[in-house]
């Protein structure tokens, strides 16, 4: 079977809340010729996505893989939890795992995501080659005609199926999961005073989110935003504030990367005054730097492990 050669990055059925009528268009907002942004509509299956995304960065198989046997079958069952969601109907917990899984994915799967996943493996190698070539000069077998550098760089080779594997974990991560499931949930109906948009970087979090204050918001069509909360009393702080809408909408736009949608061209203006104005670090890149800093204490570890535990058959004189 051929590879499909659109990977979306935003799904079909998500876009497809801003096409206010099925077989309908919604609206795009990018800058393609510079700083002035530009509106056009476009179906939701034409945008959100990059042609052979995941196979510019893992080998054939594991885009394939990625696109085919991993974001397909997380995108349908979220698709089944939204509408549920947005219907006010009671969610079971499969439906609370599938949504928030998605959740998820939506803060690592863009396309300036999948080059950093590729980075925390190979910083991973770069920064632990020292240690474990102490190690590996201590107890190289006989037999071992390879060098240490090489052995380096067929272990480089693997980084971008590797990175598949990463990527994956961190959007199952049980630990991460389950905190979005013990949130609390609900999906406010806002007034058509404005319509809300969303981008690229749909999902507006706090960067811990088992804190009293911890939240996660995001749009799920031009009149509804869920909104997922540590403690109840946030919900009912959103409820209450008079710009919501604005609010949401700032977010939405001033961190999206390169794209930004609506069900119309209404608030071009908006668009055009606050677009990637203020682009803070998302998680991939936060999860890079966490892994950087965490190194030295590793390092430490892997360097105060004693020689003399190696079996003596084991060391190459």
């Amino acid at each position: 079977m051929q590879a499909a050669k659109k990977h979306h990055y935003l799904p079909v059925f998500y876009l497809k809340q801003w096409a206010l009528q099925p077989g309908e268009k919604l609206v795009e907002f990018s800058r393609p010729f510079g700083p002035k942004v530009k509106a056009r509509r476009v179906h939701p299956s034409g945008t959100g996505y990059v042609n052979r995304l995941y196979a510019s960065e893992l080998t054939e198989a594991g885009a394939w893989e990625m696109e085919r046997d991993f974001f397909s079958p997380v995108d349908s069952r979220a698709a089944d939890a939204m509408r549920r969601l947005i219907s006010g109907a009671a969610l079971s917990d499969a439906d609370r795992q599938a949504w928030a899984t998605f959740v998820v994915s939506l803060m690592c799967r863009m396309p300036e995501d999948v080059p950093v996943v590729k980075e925390m493996r190979k910083q991973v190698i770069l920064m632990f080659a020292p240690a474990f070539r102490r190690l590996f000069d201590a107890s190289r077998p006989a037999e071992e005609t390879r060098t240490f550098e090489q052995l380096t760089s067929e272990v480089m080779e693997t980084v971008p199926d590797k990175a598949l594997v990463t990527l994956k974990k961190i959007i199952t991560n049980e630990k991460l999961i389950d905190m979005l499931c013990d949130m609390q949930w609900t999906v406010m109906s806002l007034s058509a005073d404005h319509e809300l948009l969303t981008s690229d970087r749909p999902v507006t979090y706090t960067k811990g989110l088992n804190g009293d204050h911890s939240h996660i918001v995001l749009p799920v069509g031009p009149r509804d935003l869920f909104i997922a909360a540590r403690n109840p009393t946030m919900l009912k702080r959103y409820a209450a504030l008079p710009k919501l809408e604005s609010m949401a909408n700032q977010k939405a736009v001033e961190q999206a990367s390169k794209l930004v949608y609506g069900s119309s061209e209404r608030q071009l203006r908006f668009v055009q005054n606050r677009m990637s104005r203020d682009k803070e670090p998302q998680l991939m890149q936060r999860l890079l730097a966490l892994q950087a800093a965490q190194a030295p204490s590793f390092l430490e570890v892997m360097n105060s492990i004693p020689l003399d535990i190696i079996p003596e058959d084991r060391l190459d004189a």
